[in-house]
């Protein structure tokens, strides 16, 4: 009996041959699809702060600009100086906030022997700028300031050793009193000025030394003791005399280095004024005699 066209067919279907269009690839029926598909959640708070937060005009935060300046490339450091300085600028109350990451960022520049002229510049207006904070806002974080600048003191370049010096005699004239307490200020310039390569700018030397002499002063006032009186009424009344001295800040203590009183100089010491008379005296009389 003749096979009916529709068995055939059927027959047919099942040992089709699929026809694959060129570039196409043929998926198996045993194998098992391993892809997922993934969307983003984005959070409303999160963006919100995102575009708060204040940002330069390259899009960087000060975070980001803190981190460029440890960056290997000079332009690098350069830009981020450059962003930071116009940061604070058209921001000035990130100065008092940033305080504590401002300092350790950019003093760290300072004894940096890779610095040119250009990074010199504009370093040199951003340390000017955070130095206009006052002395209170500066005092936690002076004596490292301080420490990064004694670096640059005892640099072998005299480029390294022209900028610390600047910087110095700019710390000596916004901050005395914050200067006069250091005495590893004063024991590290005798040491600079007694040593044989220093600066060749000689006019910079002299208002270095008459700076350096201004702020280590000797205390001639002699500062007595307030005595009050108060009269305390309990069972009896009584009528005492009470010594009250002004308390000092317990907080105020160097990280690094050692503190001074304000009462005291070195130049009052037996050895301080010793090191000031055959160290400084003669070299700023030098410094002077040449036309």
């Amino acid at each position: 009996m003749p096979k009916s066209r529709v068995g055939i067919r059927k027959k047919n279907e099942a040992f089709k041959k699929t026809k694959i269009k060129p570039g196409h690839v043929l998926k198996k029926t045993n194998v098992t699809d391993t892809r997922f598909v993934a969307k983003q959640l984005s959070l409303i708070e999160q963006l919100q702060a995102k575009k708060s937060e204040v940002v330069s005009y390259r899009g960087l935060t000060l975070g980001d600009l803190f981190k460029q300046m440890g960056h290997h490339n000079l332009n690098i450091r350069r830009d981020a100086v450059v962003g930071t300085k116009e940061l604070l600028k058209s921001n000035p109350v990130l100065m008092n906030r940033q305080m504590m990451n401002i300092i350790p960022a950019v003093a760290r520049l300072i004894p940096d022997p890779k610095n040119d002229t250009h990074m010199t510049a504009q370093l040199r207006l951003l340390l000017d700028m955070i130095c206009e904070t006052s002395e209170l806002e500066m005092n936690p974080h002076f004596s490292l300031f301080m420490s990064h600048v004694l670096c640059g003191f005892t640099h072998l370049q005299q480029s390294v050793k022209a900028f610390a010096l600047d910087v110095m005699n700019m710390l000596m004239d916004k901050y005395p009193n914050l200067c006069r307490k250091s005495d590893d200020l004063f024991q590290s310039y005798i040491k600079f000025i007694s040593g044989h390569r220093k600066p060749h700018n000689k006019q910079m030397l002299v208002y270095s030394i008459q700076l350096f002499l201004k702020v280590y002063k000797k205390s001639n006032e002699e500062k007595g003791q307030a005595l009050f009186s108060a009269e305390l009424n309990y069972e009896k009344a009584t009528c005492d005399q009470i010594n009250l001295i002004l308390p000092t800040n317990p907080f105020d203590f160097p990280i690094l280095g050692s503190l001074l009183s304000d009462e005291t100089s070195p130049l009052d010491t037996e050895s301080g004024e010793k090191q000031t008379t055959e160290i400084i005296m003669p070299y700023l009389k030098a410094l002077l005699s040449v036309h």
